[in-house]
């Protein structure tokens, strides 16, 4: 009997460590793509703008990111030119300054804050009556910090410094 549990517990044990090893060899495999969240790259366009509405510089972005802020790390790391500052917050990621040509816009302590607009009407609210206009084009606040809010073609998005 006790050679039986024995020989039981060592089948047992072998086919473990045979799934551990299939496992393990799967995710090294380089033929093995892993899954990308929005894989298909979609043009975005971002505008970063001071506290008067004056454009400081706007690109376009192919991202295959799924979020606001993965889209903005993707401009951030591509553009040598923009450095953005992130603080987590209970509503995701808002953006404490960003700079450009070192030049920082936004600061806490000047009570100058960087907000997140869009014209994504599904995203965005018109409540505080207060957007951001460019080219006679209105944008809104958006609703939510930018690891929350989806991108989507074709949308604007405007980073603001703004002062209060």
């Amino acid at each position: 009997m006790k050679k039986s549990t024995i020989t039981i517990l060592s089948l047992i044990v072998m086919l473990v460590l045979a799934a551990l090893a299939v496992i393990g060899l799967n995710s090294i495999n380089p033929f093995i793509k892993p899954p990308v969240e929005g894989e298909d790259a979609i043009l975005i366009t971002f505008i970063f703008v001071d506290e008067n509405d004056n454009v400081i510089f706007s690109e376009e972005l192919a991202t295959s990111s799924g979020n606001l802020e993965g889209a903005l790390t993707e401009l951030d790391e591509k553009k040598d030119s923009l450095s953005l500052q992130i603080i987590n917050g209970e509503a995701g990621v808002y953006y404490e300054t960003f700079t450009f040509n070192q030049v920082t816009y936004g600061s806490a302590l000047g009570k100058i804050y960087i907000l997140l607009f869009s014209d994504d009407e599904e995203y965005t609210t018109d409540a505080d009556g207060n957007p951001v206009v460019v080219s006679g084009k209105s944008y809104d606040s958006l609703t939510d910090g930018a690891s929350l809010v989806p991108v989507k073609e074709g949308v604007t998005y405007v980073i603001a410094a703004r002062k209060f």
